[in-house]
């Protein structure tokens, strides 16, 4: 059986600035795949990026369970302090989201770096 799922992720970034106006950024996009099976199809990848330094990859995967629930798999990984496309890592997070069969979810994720940039 086959199940159509939606994303629709909001990022939003802070640098908080001690010296200076903080730099904030945001982006949101929707993204519809249709579920055929039971293997794991990616979804999307949504970067923001704010001020000239920090960045934020999100990556989602989903995969259809043999009970038609499905399950959300993402990551969360931030750069700081640096130019933006460079890979120097700041900050990764993990999490899983259980979607049930006709069901709407709503989830918020954050992650931070421990001195000051963070994402929700």
């Amino acid at each position: 059986m086959t199940r159509r799922v939606t994303c629709l992720p909001h990022n939003r970034g802070l640098d908080d600035e001690l010296f200076s106006s903080d730099e904030r950024g945001e982006e949101q996009q929707t993204r519809e795949v249709i579920l055929n099976d039971s293997m794991p199809q990616d979804v999307m990848q949504l970067n923001c990026e704010w001020g000239d330094k920090c960045r934020v990859e999100l990556r989602l995967r989903a995969q259809q369970s043999d009970d038609q629930n499905v399950r959300i798999n993402g990551n969360f990984d931030l750069f700081e302090e640096a130019s933006t496309g460079t890979n120097d890592q700041d900050g990764h997070a993990e999490f899983e989201i259980l979607v049930p069969r006709s069901r709407t979810v709503s989830e918020t994720q954050r992650v931070v770096k421990l001195t000051k940039a963070a994402i929700t």
